[in-house]
């Protein structure tokens, strides 16, 4: 039997998402003992450039250590909730929660065509991720498990808004100049060598040119790192630089 999607509609204005979210917000959800994936059904309405995703987090109790990390995924998915193409993943680091005005986390900047998009948060560990809900009576969510969407009800919209295009008004960005990071050789053919000016690296990101991450680095606390993309086929590549206070993207090129 084929179940019919309730997705909400986004205003793809190159601004933001709307996230129906209804006042303040009750508490977090998750689940204790068990990582879980939990997400929204959006729609755009015409081709836009996916560039942040906000998150509306509980604080994190006291037992919970910190930082820990959480899973952020974007999929196709038809009206049968059915997932498609997964678009790209990325693990964030979790911080204390504002579960008010939200938490922007920065994505590659992607453009998704016109369509739906199931947007996701992976709880990693055994800890409640505490992903804001708003009790409204008519809210839902979905649960993914093994690819299989469920319709949860009961607890109202949980907190994840996607923004697109070139953040404005009523949007946090924690991007950095990108003059700050400097990339060399460049284009590469064996060792990119990777270097901030004014701050420590703390990890590093490489996306290939379908969003898709090709390459994480462990945790690196210092102003510099190599990464060898002897193994990387010939193109263009971006790559993402976390930092204490924000992230920088780039672009590089591989021979």
């Amino acid at each position: 039997m084929s179940k019919t999607i309730e997705s909400l509609h986004i205003v793809s204005d190159s601004t933001f998402a709307w996230d129906y979210i209804d006042g303040g917000f009750a508490d977090g959800i998750g689940i204790n003992g068990n990582p879980c994936s939990l997400g929204l059904i959006y729609e755009l309405q015409k081709d836009d450039n996916l560039t942040s995703i906000t998150l509306g987090l509980a604080e994190l109790p006291e037992e919970m250590p910190e930082p820990n990390t959480f899973g952020l995924a974007v999929y196709r998915v038809n009206d049968h909730l059915e997932l498609g193409d997964m678009i790209f993943e990325i693990e964030q680091l979790r911080t204390r929660g504002n579960n008010e005005k939200g938490i922007t986390f920065n994505v590659p900047n992607i453009k998704l065509s016109k369509g739906k998009y199931f947007f996701e948060v992976r709880q990693l560990d055994d800890y409640n991720i505490g992903l804001a809900f708003d009790e409204n009576p008519d809210g839902f969510f979905y649960d993914n498990t093994d690819n299989i969407l469920s319709k949860i009800q009961g607890f109202g919209h949980i907190h994840i808004r996607p923004n697109f295009g070139t953040p404005s008004v009523g949007i946090v960005s924690n991007s950095l100049p990108a003059s700050q990071l400097v990339l060399y050789p460049n284009p590469s053919n064996g060792l990119l060598n990777v270097r901030l000016e004014e701050m420590n690296i703390e990890r590093v990101l490489v996306y290939n040119a379908f969003g898709a991450i090709i390459y994480t680095s462990p945790s690196i606390n210092a102003s510099s790192c190599k990464i060898n993309t002897a193994g990387f086929s010939s193109g263009f590549y971006l790559i993402s630089v976390q930092t204490e206070t924000g992230t920088i993207n780039s672009r590089f090129v591989v021979k």
